[in-house]
């Protein structure tokens, strides 16, 4: 999801089924938690100034396509691209590659200093 966020008074489970919603024009529900990651990092090279965040890491089911909310990031339509989970690389934290691949069936704390 690209810039998506909590908003105030909504569980980070509304969040992710909305922001879905909004970025894809999927309808979805959540199956399990697979991870929380706690995550420190730096947006700049060569800088202190350090951010960290706690991303939860759902894994969801397609329920149905909306065609009621428009799919807009940076002003432009998009189109999002499927792909199993054997073929995602390169996400950040780069934790996150590892749990994509294995699907852990407990719930996974990591640290993560990207």
């Amino acid at each position: 999801m690209s810039g998506g966020a909590v908003k105030r008074f909504e569980t980070s489970q509304q969040a992710v089924v909305r922001e879905m919603l909004e970025e894809t024009g999927y309808e979805t529900k959540i199956v399990r938690l697979l991870a929380l990651i706690e995550s420190t990092f730096s947006i700049e090279e060569n800088t202190d100034k350090t951010y960290q965040q706690i991303n939860f890491v759902y894994l969801l089911k397609r329920v149905a396509h909306s065609d009621r909310h428009k799919i807009v990031a940076s002003e432009e339509k998009v189109r999002p691209v499927w792909k199993h989970r054997q073929e995602v690389k390169n996400v950040k934290p780069t934790i996150l590659n590892e749990i994509i691949a294995e699907f852990p069936t407990s719930v996974r704390f990591e640290v993560s200093f990207d």
